[in-house]
């Protein structure tokens, strides 16, 4: 199991959209005057990190990948999107309980707007983490004339929330700064775990990427890719 330290990035963006803004709404000045003052403060309990595991990709059907030495992960839109990879990017990923306790902190001193801007900042950071730890792993693949998958979650698309247990199967428990619930929710909450694949880039030059994204009607699903992100990187 490797480890990854990486320091997140805050995208206005994608704060304001997560706290409930619509499409071209700014955020009002007393809001805007919280998320600094919660901003500055971050840092000092952040503890991002990602654990992952590369395992070659043994086999591939209709319905589901397998791993060399498994497990085996049951998803048709998984299958079809790492057709043609040669292994497997296993990864969970958490910015630490830190900012847990300042979000209950909050709650309990009746706090509210301030413990939903925590938690929105929480969402941001942690998926900045998962995708600058994709970005480092498209790049180092890169240079070895290889590419990069779309990444895949438990409890997305087709893939069932259970089979986290199987991800997490991959990981030494005790070295782990996530843990799975019986009901297979990650603890602390603000973490993602994921996959996604690697495949030679001069092989799928000549392939058709697929993104199951393009196929599903849940149009405002906070995971959707664009119709043209079918590749993380070439």
């Amino acid at each position: 199991m490797k480890e990854i330290s990486i320091s997140p990035k805050i995208s206005k963006g994608e704060l304001v959209r997560r706290l409930g803004a619509r499409k071209g709404e700014r955020l009002s000045r007393a809001t805007k005057l919280k998320v600094a003052g919660l901003t500055e403060a971050l840092s000092g309990f952040l503890r991002p990190v990602v654990h992952y595991e590369t395992r070659p990709l043994a086999r591939t059907t209709k319905s589901s990948i397998e791993l060399e030495k498994g497990p085996i992960f049951r998803s048709r839109k998984i299958a079809k999107s790492l057709t043609g990879c040669t292994h497997v990017v296993c990864f969970i990923a958490t910015i630490g309980q830190g900012l847990e306790a300042r979000i209950r902190e909050r709650f309990e001193a009746n706090r509210l707007s301030e413990a939903y801007i925590l938690d929105a900042l929480g969402s941001v950071l942690v998926e900045d983490v998962a995708r600058q730890f994709q970005e480092f792993i498209a790049k180092k693949c890169a240079m070895q004339g290889e590419c990069v998958t779309l990444r895949f979650s438990p409890g997305y698309c087709d893939w069932p929330l259970e089979e986290q247990r199987k991800l997490f199967s991959l990981f030494h428990p005790s070295r782990l700064k996530v843990h799975l619930s019986k009901s297979c929710l990650m603890e602390p909450r603000k973490s993602i775990s994921g996959i996604f694949g690697i495949a030679p880039r001069d092989d799928w030059q000549h392939h058709t990427p697929y993104n199951p994204c393009t196929e599903c009607s849940a149009k405002t699903c906070s995971a959707r890719r664009a119709p043209s992100a079918a590749m993380y990187a070439q």
